[in-house]
């Protein structure tokens, strides 16, 4: 993935962003269950976005996206995601200076995919609440702990319940290093570990998430930011 973003004022923000999602293969069959060629589907989205503070630490924000995805086939879509978030920096635990954040959002929100010969699939629509608290320990030493729940209610046929937590410790504010475990529905849970770096207004991410089941899929993430 990658993103930038910039404040227009005080109260307003816009975003860009691209995500990517690839690196799997699997073997495909035919109506006998013959082996026959090895699939490796894809996707890519072209995201913008803005947001607007409401005040009292609460702000709303809306994205949409253009989608392309490879199956056997092509398809093009559009996708919309819709959310809020509250966000307070001035509290205190344990005697030190501590901030939190809660965000819920509805997310690929859209039409059906459409690959031809009546082939349609409805996107991975969800909803997600999740939770972020982090404590200054020292002046060089920052720690954070978080909470997630997703539910993607589409399709119809594939709901599946998503759950994790997972902590973060900062290093003067510019390294960063991350453990985590998150548990899914349908042989989707996963061990996660991570780092990342932020240097002035950019930030880079990567994140291993290792299945924890037979049937599942290990996978990499890589995010690249810049905030103006």
């Amino acid at each position: 993935t990658a993103s930038v973003g910039y404040k227009l004022a005080s109260k307003h923000a816009v975003f860009a962003g691209f995500r990517y999602a690839g690196g799997l293969k699997f073997k495909g069959c035919d109506m006998q269950g013959l082996p026959t060629k090895d699939y490796k589907p894809y996707s890519w989205t072209i995201d913008l976005g803005y947001a607007y503070m409401l005040g009292g630490g609460f702000s709303a924000y809306a994205m949409g996206g253009m989608l392309f995805s490879h199956q056997s086939k092509n398809a093009v879509g559009a996708s919309f995601t819709l959310g809020a978030s509250y966000q307070n920096a001035d509290l205190r635990v344990a005697n030190k200076s501590a901030s939190v954040m809660l965000d819920a959002k509805v997310g690929a929100i859209g039409p059906k995919l459409d690959f031809g010969s009546g082939n349609k699939n409805s996107l991975p629509t969800h909803a997600v609440l999740g939770a972020t608290m982090t404590i200054d320990v020292s002046d060089k030493h920052q720690v954070a702990t978080a909470l997630s729940s997703r539910y993607y209610f589409l399709p119809e046929d594939s709901k599946t319940f998503m759950v994790g937590g997972g902590l973060e410790y900062t290093y003067n504010k510019l390294a960063s290093v991350r453990v985590g475990y998150e548990y899914g529905d349908h042989n989707l849970s996963h061990v996660t570990m991570g780092a990342g770096i932020k240097y002035g207004s950019f930030r880079l991410n990567g994140a291993y998430l290792l299945r924890t089941a037979d049937a599942g899929s290990s996978y990499f993430n890589v995010g690249i930011g810049y905030d103006f």
